[in-house]
């Protein structure tokens, strides 16, 4: 496959970068171009329109994902958008197929997801996630959800939370280490336990979790 470049709208700037740590780790991937809103999102590809694929999140400013995508399809029928989002409602998956989009993922989601999700869509094929898929059939899946994600909080220690922050901020198992005096083996597994708590597929998850839950906040410009 030919290599591609890509635009990631996401309002949230810590999580476009660990986003495109996974998405950079795709062969086939030339460059993430960043987008902050979907206004932004729809000037990006006017300004680069080899764009193959567009990560496009739901709730940004000045223009959200469903309106950037609704926007970009009065002109533009090749470029392939893909939704991203942890809102897993029935409405806004709906609303953003409808608007244009090729797929659609939870923001939990893996390389090899993601990879499977960008080679159906260059294929020619929608991608819906196992779990966008369950949307359609489950009434009460939000409810389920809301319950879920306020157990999870709960169960989650003060020792995981300064491991959580330390990870967003980038920090490597063995400065984590040093900064709190615990083994290497010991932060290793607290982050598996973060990720299994917060049903998180990589460090991306855990960072839109944290910012989701106020464990970190969005630094302003």
């Amino acid at each position: 496959m030919e290599p591609i470049e890509i635009i990631l709208a996401d309002d949230h700037e810590i999580f476009r970068k660990g986003l495109e740590v996974t998405i950079s780790r795709i062969p086939y991937i030339k460059a993430v171009i960043h987008a902050a809103s979907g206004k932004e999102a729809v000037a990006k590809l006017e300004a680069n329109p080899q764009v193959k694929i567009i990560v496009m999140d739901i709730r940004m400013p000045e223009m959200d994902g469903i309106e950037a995508t609704a926007h970009i399809r009065k002109t533009n029928l090749e470029v392939k958008i893909l939704g991203l989002s942890m809102m897993d409602d029935r409405a806004n998956i709906v609303n953003m197929f409808k608007a244009g989009a090729n797929g659609y993922l939870l923001k939990n989601t893996n390389k090899l997801e993601l990879l499977e999700a960008f080679q159906s869509m260059l294929a020619g094929k929608n991608y819906y996630a196992k779990e966008v898929a369950e949307v359609f059939l489950l009434k009460e899946f939000s409810n389920s959800t809301t319950i879920k994600k306020k157990n999870i909080t709960n169960e989650i220690t003060t020792r995981e939370e300064d491991i959580l922050r330390l990870i967003c901020q980038q920090y490597s198992t063995r400065e984590i280490s040093e900064i709190l005096c615990l083994s290497e083996k010991t932060i290793e597994g607290h982050r598996k336990k973060l990720l299994d708590k917060t049903h998180s597929r990589n460090i991306a998850g855990l960072v839109w979790y944290a910012l989701e839950n106020g464990i970190i906040k969005e630094a302003k410009g």
